[in-house]
Order: C-alpha cells, then structure tokens, then sequence
C-alpha cells in the first residue's frame, strides 16, 4: 500500500458521494470488528489445542492403566513419550477404545493449529467482503458500472430497486471473493484508483500465508508446483524442494501469521477509509490510538510501531492535534517494550514537552523511567482530577509505573484501593507455546499394542 498517494487520487469528486448524502458506513467498526475477531481466534486456539493434548494424556494413562492390570507395559523412552503395550485378550475392547481415543486426539493436535491459518484468512475474506460492500454503498454510481446482469426473473423477486442494488452489490462481492488474492487486491485497485501493494513490505508473506492455507484445504498441506510457483512470483522465500513435503503451523509460523492478516487487514482498512470517506480523519486517528493501545496491552509492540509509522505516512485530509500526539507517545511505548532505547530517546526528543499539559509530562517521566517525577505529578494530577483512576489502569504507559511502591502509595492515598489489573500478554506464549507444547507431545510415537491370546 502507497504511503504517498493521495486519497482522491484517479477518481473524480463527483464519484464520491458528499458527506450529507452518503449512507452511514462505519468504517471504524468493521476493522474494529476484524481485530477482534483475530484476536479472539489468537487467544482461543490455544485453550482447543491444550484441551486435545490434555485428551492425549488421559487417554495415555488410561492405556498404561490397563496395561498394567491386563497385560504389561515396555520400551518406555521418557524423551520420546513413545512405549508399547501388551494386552491380555479380555481386555482387547477396552484396548481399541482407548487407542482411539488416542489417534482422535493425537490427530486433532496436528490439525488444529492448520485450522488457526485457515481461519485467519476466512476472517480476512469476510472482510474484504464488507469492505468492498462499504465502497458500493459510498461509492454507488459504481454499481451502474456493474457487469452482473440482471434477468426478468431476477427483477420480478426483488421487487425495488434497492432490493436489486443489494442484489448487484452480492454479486460483485462474491465474484472478488472467488478471485485469487492477488486478483483481489487488483480488483480493489482499479476500483479504488489507487495503489495497494507498493511499498506493502508484508506482501510476500501475506501470499506464501494465503497459499499455504490453499494447501491445507485442499492437499491436507502437501506442497504442490501451483505453490512454489505463486510464492516464487511474488517473491516469498520458500525452498522449492519442498515440493511433495508436508507443511506445518509451528509456534513462530503461527504469531507470524497473526501478525502479518493483522497488519496487512489494518492498513487496507484505512487506506480504504481514507480514500472513500476523506472527510473522517479525526475519526480514524481515533481509531489508530484505540488500536495502538489495544497491541501494546497484547504485548505486539511491533505491529503498535508500525500502525504509527503507516499513519503518519498516509495523505490525511485533517489530523487532530491531541490524537496525533497519543499516536506518537504510543509508538514511544512500543519502542520501550521492545527494548529500543536508542529510538526511544531520540522519539522523546523530537516532542516538544515544555508546552504539553502534566498529563503527558506524566507520560514522558513513565517513558524514562523517573519515578520520583512520575509520582510527584501523579500525586497533582489525581488531587485535581484530571486523570482517572481507569487512566492508570487502561494505558500501557503505565505498566512498569504499577509496579513501584510510588505508584502503590498515591494511587491508595487517592482512590482507596491498589489495582490489581494485569497487563500481561495473551498472545506472546500464547498461540506459539500452546503448539509447541502440543506438538513436543503429539509427535511421540503411539502405543504399540501386542495381542496376547
């Protein structure tokens, strides 16, 4: 996505319906709505997968039970988890049970995170389906240059012409959909009028992402020639003797794969609502900060420091003062949970603080580390409400303040009681730890059973 063209770049103003008349499409909400629902797969996933490996263990010690009053256990390798069973002929029903409840849940481990990355980009398919129902809705002159014919019949069921417009608007979403996506993002290129993959760094990733899902719905994740190839054409590093291989979702893979729908589905989002609704900056600035403060509270700083860079780098008609100064002091708390200190100072020295509100010279103090002066203004900025106590909790520029007695001692004296909110992450160790450990397991070697007469 360009990070320098203009927001009514190849469309005509009369394209583009007035503010007074357009119909209300809320932007904000549908990638609200799209985050969340990334993050929810994110934070979810891993709950399925412990809840099949702890199916797994159950089922192991329901084995060895058996085995041990009806038959014997051997070859127990503890680095493997594999061993082998022998189990007296009475037992045998038992024994069939148990070993498939094992194979069940050995083989639900494996396929679950392949579930996670198709689910990924089934959440970003649905997207682009409201996205581009959005354009048409805002952009409705568009629909006269619709190619989806309408029959007698077809007029005849749908009664008005609202009706056939929601009906021509269907259409058009599902061919897109049907659409490769990189004929996807050329589709909403020529119908925005503007470019959509230059300089988009994530690009690559986001194809080998899509195709790989292609391999796990279709080929059970067998890598194809029509995989190397796509991947290749778009510069993706793949190894082409990978050809005839399995893929897998491993830990770094799968936050890799959330982070790359996460950022490439933002940032269409925006360049989208720039582009259609030009009008709205403030709103979407707003949208940003929200955003920031919601992936520095799940600990994706990266993704935080990205979001600002991109926005800053976007044509945007009218920009609040305030919300741009949130959107810089977020990307400051992303350096510092990164470990970036040499970016973080020089970030802290290109604001002018000395004309800033105490509020944000709290801010700077929590950004360096000065307790004392984090406290003393605290302490001001609580006596005169002018912070609430769901400030101190809420943003992440807080978070290591909250562990000083400072904080724990004038948060008490003001508001009664100490928080006891916890910032940690749900993502980091969350996807990738969950299926790494299910995999540490799942791979073992089954129970071999003997039969014994």
């Amino acid at each position: 996505m360009s990070k320098s063209d203009s927001p009514t770049q190849s469309s005509s103003d009369s394209d583009v319906i007035q503010p007074e008349d357009a119909p209300i499409v809320d932007f904000s909400n549908e990638l609200r709505v799209f985050a969340e629902k990334l993050d929810g797969f994110a934070r979810a996933m891993p709950a399925y997968i412990a809840a099949a490996h702890m199916i797994r263990v159950h089922a192991v010690k329901q084995i060895k039970d058996l085995a041990r009053e009806h038959g014997s256990i051997a070859g127990e390798d503890d680095d493997s988890g594999s061993f082998s069973v022998t189990i007296n002929a009475p037992a045998h029903g038992q024994w069939r049970r148990l070993h498939r409840e094992f194979q069940s849940a050995s083989s639900l481990g494996d396929t679950l995170p392949e579930l996670f990355i198709v689910s990924l980009i089934s959440q970003f398919d649905s997207y682009v389906g409201r996205l581009i129902r959005a354009g048409y809705l805002v952009q409705p002159k568009s629909i006269r240059a619709s190619e989806k014919p309408l029959t007698v019949s077809d007029l005849l069921d749908l009664n008005s012409v609202d009706a056939a417009v929601e009906f021509v608007i269907e259409k058009e979403v599902e061919s897109v959909l049907r659409k490769s996506h990189t004929d996807q993002f050329k589709w909403l290129e020529d119908f925005l009028g503007i470019p959509l993959r230059r300089d988009l760094t994530v690009w690559a990733d986001f194809i080998e992402l899509t195709e790989r899902r292609n391999l796990f719905v279709h080929s059970g994740g067998i890598v194809s020639s029509q995989y190397l190839k796509i991947c290749g054409k778009n510069n993706a590093d793949v190894d082409p003797d990978l050809k005839g291989t399995k893929l897998v979702v491993d830990r770094r893979y799968a936050r890799k794969s959330y982070r790359v729908v996460r950022e490439i589905g933002t940032k269409l989002g925006l360049v989208i609502w720039n582009k259609l609704q030009p009008e709205a900056g403030k709103q979407a600035g707003s949208f940003v900060t929200h955003e920031q403060v919601e992936l520095l509270n799940l600990r994706e700083a990266d993704l935080a420091i990205e979001l600002a860079d991109f926005w800053d780098s976007l044509p945007i008609k009218e920009r609040d003062a305030g919300t741009e100064l949130y959107i810089s002091i977020n990307k400051l708390i992303g350096l510092k949970q990164i470990g970036d200190d040499d970016s973080l100072r020089q970030g802290v020295a290109r604001i002018d603080w000395s004309t800033l509100a105490p509020k944000f010279l709290l801010a700077k103090a929590c950004l360096e580390d000065d307790w004392d002066s984090a406290g003393r203004l605290m302490d001001r900025l609580s006596a005169s409400k002018e912070m609430e106590p769901e400030q101190y909790q809420e943003w992440p520029i807080f978070d290591e303040f909250r562990k000083t007695d400072i904080f724990s001692k004038i948060y008490s004296s003001h508001y009664g009681e100490i928080i006891h909110k916890d910032f940690k992450t749900t993502l980091e160790g969350g996807v990738g730890d969950a299926m790494a450990k299910s995999k540490d397991v799942d791979n073992s070697s089954p129970p071999a059973s003997r039969p014994h007469p």
